[in-house]
């Protein structure tokens, strides 16, 4: 019984690690300064950007048939573990419409010695999280103090975590398992300028599908370097309810500050 809790926290945590940053960055609001338009036409734009979410996570979380355990990590806790992540985030617009798109994949990975080694020597870990968010929006205002958007669309999220024994009666067996599950979302974001250079930007967001419930809260300063470039720093905080009813269990609370830069073609 030791060792199996012993490999129950290192799969589980691992795989909290990978949600914590799998969870959506909200969306900056990284519009600069829209360029001139003729009179009642509407005209296109498009921004992309990359950031980082330090996000610490704490909840329940559970997989491989085993009982749900409560974790606490940290972002450091976190960065440990981590092998590798792409953070992207992408807005078109024509006039009033747009369609907000974000991606991330974080790869992480951990080794951990099995108490006497009967059973195996070491147990390692590896985590594999990929998360997207496609969102239609409309502008509800849009004048020279800043804007409103209605959004309205779907988070599709997904993990594969593979267990993998060393030595001892269980060398070379590997265990894996995934899951992937879509949820409902709708929402507001805006922007308000507070002159030509600094600017607040937020959203909140709530919904649900696959997942019981979720919703995602975001609030930050940006700083518009030039027409084309802007930086960001704020803070989120994310939580979602997801049981398949099959002993994968994730019902966690995310938070932490966010770094983005963006960038309008």
């Amino acid at each position: 019984m030791r060792f199996d809790r012993n490999l129950l926290l290192v799969g589980l945590v691992l795989l909290g690690s990978a949600r914590a940053f799998a969870a959506d960055l909200p969306s900056p609001n990284a519009q600069t300064v829209e360029e001139a338009a003729p009179a009642g036409q509407p005209y296109w734009s498009f921004t992309a950007g990359t950031y980082l979410w330090a996000a610490g996570m704490s909840g329940d979380v559970g997989q491989f048939g085993l009982p749900p355990v409560s974790v606490e990590n940290s972002f450091s806790d976190i960065l440990k573990h981590l092998d590798f992540g792409a953070m992207l985030v992408a807005e078109l617009r024509y006039g009033d419409f747009g369609l907000f798109n974000d991606f991330m994949y974080i790869k992480l990975s951990g080794e951990n010695a099995t108490p006497n080694g009967i059973v195996a020597d070491s147990v390692s870990v590896d985590s594999e999280s990929v998360t997207y968010t496609a969102a239609g929006e409309y502008r509800l205002i849009d004048d020279a103090s800043g804007s409103l958007d209605l959004l309205a669309g779907a988070r599709i999220w997904s993990v594969d975590t593979d267990i993998s024994f060393s030595g001892g009666a269980f060398d070379g067996l590997t265990f894996s398992e995934g899951d992937t599950w879509v949820d409902a979302l709708a929402g507001f974001k805006g922007r308000y300028n507070i002159n030509s250079e600094w600017y607040l930007s937020g959203w909140a967001m709530a919904g649900g599908g696959s997942s019981d419930y979720m919703w995602d809260l975001w609030g930050g300063v940006g700083y518009q370097v030039n027409d084309k470039f802007s930086a960001l720093i704020g803070y989120r905080a994310s939580g979602v309810n997801y049981d398949n009813g099959d002993g994968f269990v994730f019902d966690v609370v995310q938070q932490g500050p966010v770094i983005g830069a963006i960038y309008r073609f």
